[in-house]
């Protein structure tokens, strides 16, 4: 055991790396903090204990977490046809996405922030392999989220990672708008 420490502590120093550590036995992790096994509620139901507790040592259930964000994403799988969005006079964003995709179930809290500020319609295309309207837009990443006026592209933002992403790209859909 010591041993093994010692060579941890050399990794760390000449690497500056953490080595990845094994998951603790749910009886030693009950006794690292001095609560009985049967009290320690922190994994999902698929492994036994109760869900949505926080655990010291594992942080929050990841499965309760990924079990409601895939609720939350409502995609159209019935596309408009490119000519109707090009019909469209008033401003427009459209998110082309999947509700099994993680990168858009993560993406939802910064696309909702980002377009907190204006109200326009937001369309919401469930996009895939042979699908159309996707392929015309040529979407190639999910989220891609297209801000469109009078059936110009105005603006667009792939994969948002901070909501001013899309609060930048919504200003100058609305500055083009007026």
């Amino acid at each position: 055991m010591k041993a093994t420490r010692v060579a941890e502590a050399v990794m760390i120093s000449l690497i500056g790396v953490q080595p990845v550590e094994k998951p603790i036995p749910r009886h030693e992790r009950a006794r690292i903090i001095g609560q009985p096994a049967h009290d320690f509620p922190c994994r999902c139901q698929r492994h036994g204990d109760a869900i949505g507790y926080d655990c010291p040592l594992y942080g929050r259930c990841r499965n309760l977490e990924r079990q409601h964000m895939n609720n939350n994403i409502d995609y159209a799988a019935d596309a408009p046809t490119r000519a109707e969005i090009d019909s469209i006079a008033e401003p427009l964003v459209i998110e082309f996405g999947a509700p099994w995709c993680s990168f858009c179930q993560g993406a939802q809290p910064v696309i909702a922030a980002g377009l907190a500020s204006g109200a326009l319609r937001h369309l919401r295309i469930e996009d895939g392999k042979g699908k159309p309207l996707g392929r015309s837009f040529a979407v190639k990443l999910w989220p891609t989220l297209v801000f469109m006026h009078q059936g110009h592209e105005v603006a667009r933002v792939v994969r948002p990672t901070e909501p001013q992403q899309v609060a930048d790209a919504l200003a100058a859909l609305l500055a083009h708008s007026a």
